[in-house]
């Protein structure tokens, strides 16, 4: 495909995409609401932080109380587009619709450097421009979207020439693995399966100016919000505070039954969140109690532990979002889009993974995301808007299956017309 030919397919399909993103937006919040557009378009708060940063100096939702259950990037990237334009939500909005379409780029960039077809790269991109979850949540202020861009940024930077030994590839993938740590901590274990395999592929002499960097730049964006969270906390506080009590949380109950809040039912019976109020503590202060009951519960409750982990774990691979929820359409809308769109793309993205292996590409970073997020979040728990990141690595995979099928069926047309 010839140059300016390119440029056009992939202008017109980023203008598509934009296009796509502003009207889902605008269809979301023109319709009568009695909701404020603040908190409409805030479900998890990060906006009201952002808010708080700009104005008081403070990274909280409830003034005076400082939280360091809620990685600090996101909000604190709100809170510059904030200082530069405005508080107005729909700051935040333009914010998500702008790192929606930097993903969709990225994904081009990351597929033509795996695979090196235009076509497979243009398929990807078509794939990310409409893929119907990447634009509903850009809709909203999530932190999805960004952890997609830093992946993306991470997997191309490796792709396009972090297999060298040269410093700079490492240090820019040092800083944006940093950034995802500290946009969603839970996300760490990426880094340390990265750094055994860019191992084995780099001779040890290499390792300083490369891994090493790796982790020295990592570090640098760590480090202050760790040091930040021991001084609230008084003691070291792996990225944020929540992880054990939802850990604990997702053993004890499955989060696909929305009637009720998660922890509710527990208050009052529970043994770990009795001593938890007897003692006078948060659910922040409380977290190393819930991890140890945690593993108490992996030590002596095996078959619950792994039930839980397997349960969640699947959960993440199901195309269509929990029933039960109170959502803004059709649920057999929504099942039905979820098997067509994420649906058709795990079926592609597992037939990608296995023509690419066979071919010999270098697929590891891709098949590395998914696999390790599927362990994550079945140690945590799963929700549908998980599949956002997780998408990174699979939508490649997608698009080289993809443009195998497309080429097989034009050389069995070509054939029969002979």
């Amino acid at each position: 495909m010839k140059g300016g030919r390119r440029w056009v397919w992939i202008v017109g399909l980023l203008a598509v995409g934009a296009l796509s993103r502003a009207a889902y937006t605008s269809y979301v919040y023109l319709k009568p609401s009695t909701v404020p557009l603040a908190i409409l378009a805030d479900p998890d708060g990060y906006g009201l932080m952002a808010r708080h940063l700009v104005g008081i100096r403070e990274l909280s939702v409830v003034s005076g109380q400082p939280l360091t259950g809620r990685e600090p990037f996101y909000p604190f990237l709100l809170a510059g587009s904030y200082v530069l334009f405005g508080t107005s939500p729909v700051v935040g909005l333009v914010l998500n619709q702008a790192l929606g379409l930097l993903a969709c780029w990225l994904i081009f960039l990351l597929t033509e450097s795996v695979f090196r077809k235009q076509r497979v790269a243009l398929l990807a991109l078509a794939f990310a421009c409409f893929y119907p979850e990447w634009i509903y949540y850009g809709a909203f202020l999530y932190r999805e979207t960004l952890v997609t861009v830093l992946l993306l940024l991470w997997a191309y930077l490796w792709a396009s020439s972090g297999e060298t030994p040269s410093p700079g590839p490492y240090i820019l993938m040092g800083l944006s693995f940093g950034a995802i740590a500290i946009t969603r901590s839970p996300m760490t274990p990426l880094g340390l399966v990265f750094l055994l395999m860019a191992g084995r592929r780099l001779k040890p002499v290499a390792w300083p100016r490369t891994l090493g960097l790796f982790l020295l730049c990592a570090c640098l964006l760590q480090v202050p919000w760790i040091w930040r969270n021991y001084r609230l906390m008084g003691r070291f506080v792996a990225g944020s505070s929540m992880g054990g009590s939802v850990m604990y949380l997702s053993i004890q109950k499955d989060y696909a039954k929305p009637e009720e809040a998660l922890e509710k039912p527990m208050l009052g019976q529970d043994p770990v969140f009795q001593e938890m109020r007897a003692r006078g503590l948060t659910v922040d202060q409380a977290e190393p109690m819930f991890y140890r009951a945690c593993w108490d519960i992996f030590i002596h409750q095996p078959g619950k532990f792994w039930k839980a982990f397997a349960c969640k774990a699947l959960k993440l691979w199901r195309p269509f979002p929990n029933p039960g929820w109170e959502y803004a359409h059709s649920y057999a809308v929504l099942r039905a889009v979820g098997l067509i769109s994420t649906g058709s793309l795990m079926i592609l993205g597992a037939l990608g993974a296995w023509w690419a292996w066979r071919a010999r590409f270098r697929i590891g970073f891709l098949l590395m995301v998914p696999a390790v997020m599927t362990i994550i979040y079945g140690l945590f728990w799963a929700v549908t808007r998980y599949h956002s990141p997780l998408m990174a690595g699979w939508i490649p995979l997608a698009a080289f299956a993809a443009a195998r099928l497309l080429a097989e069926s034009t050389e069995e047309e070509s054939e029969g017309t002979r």
